[in-house]
């Protein structure tokens, strides 16, 4: 719950109704990434839209008629007489920070903690100096959430020998790319002492994730946290359920034993 707390409080929105945005976003992630658009993912993934998209055109009409010291009031504030800035704008940009924002920042601390109880160097690393500045983008590059992005190719190219021509969709996988031992030395291995970490977690360019700030805050806050409050956490026998997605990688369930 922490990453959709932080969000709700930046947001305004009452902590009551974190639960729904959690729902909604589940909704939505059922169709993106999906792999088949099934009609059961195509309603699913409809339903949280609309849902959400009307929770948040409420709460635009609540802010304009009384506004506070959130994102939402800010948004709202942006247009001028000569670049209007309509309730659907704003609504898009909510719904998109809150669903992009929370899901992925979630699955990241759950991805994190998983490879932490898997690796003993990391967790006693942790314990004896706590995690350093860097150590969110190395579980980023390690175990990322966004596990692969379309693109649109601007123009013809090749990709190993195979043409792709212009506008046609290319599907980039970051996790593989994270691997990629041409730019990070050992690079299927937890290193949370790595000196540079390259990767593709939080997006390049035009397509940087404006969250990653806060995502770096809280991952880290969190996986430190849980670590040095249950130092002899351990994982049953047995694997963990991950998310059947092509687009995010997270943990449906993952036993721990607090206790060791």
């Amino acid at each position: 719950p922490v990453p959709a707390t932080i969000l709700a409080e930046l947001m305004g929105i009452p902590r009551a109704d974190i639960d729904r945005f959690k729902q909604w976003t589940v909704e939505i992630f059922t169709l993106i990434g999906a792999g088949v658009a099934s009609e059961e993912a195509v309603l699913t993934g409809h339903r949280g839209i609309l849902a959400m998209r009307e929770y948040c055109l409420a709460l635009i009409d609540e802010r304009r008629a009384r506004p506070r010291d959130d994102v939402v009031s800010a948004l709202i504030a942006t247009g001028t007489p000569d670049d209007q800035v309509t309730d659907e704008d704003v609504a898009g940009m909510v719904m998109t920070m809150i669903a992009a924002g929370h899901e992925t920042s979630t699955h990241l601390i759950g991805n994190a903690i998983h490879a932490v109880l898997n690796d003993e160097r990391s967790r006693e690393l942790i314990l004896k100096q706590g995690l350093g500045v860097d150590a969110v983008d190395e579980f980023a590059r390690y175990d990322g959430v966004v596990f692969s992005v379309i693109r649109l190719a601007k123009s013809d190219l090749s990709i190993n020998g195979e043409l792709v021509t212009q506008g046609a969709p290319v599907f980039c996988m970051l996790n593989s790319a994270n691997r990629d031992q041409r730019v990070n030395r050992d690079p299927d291995r937890l290193d949370l002492t790595r000196a540079k970490v390259s990767h593709l977690g939080f997006g390049t360019g035009i397509h940087k994730c404006i969250g990653s700030v806060m995502a770096r805050t809280v991952v880290r806050e969190a996986v430190q946290q849980f670590i040095q409050h249950f130092p002899a956490a351990s994982t049953p026998t047995g694997r963990p359920t991950w998310i059947r997605n092509l687009g995010v990688r997270g943990l449906v369930d993952f036993p721990v034993r607090l206790n060791g």
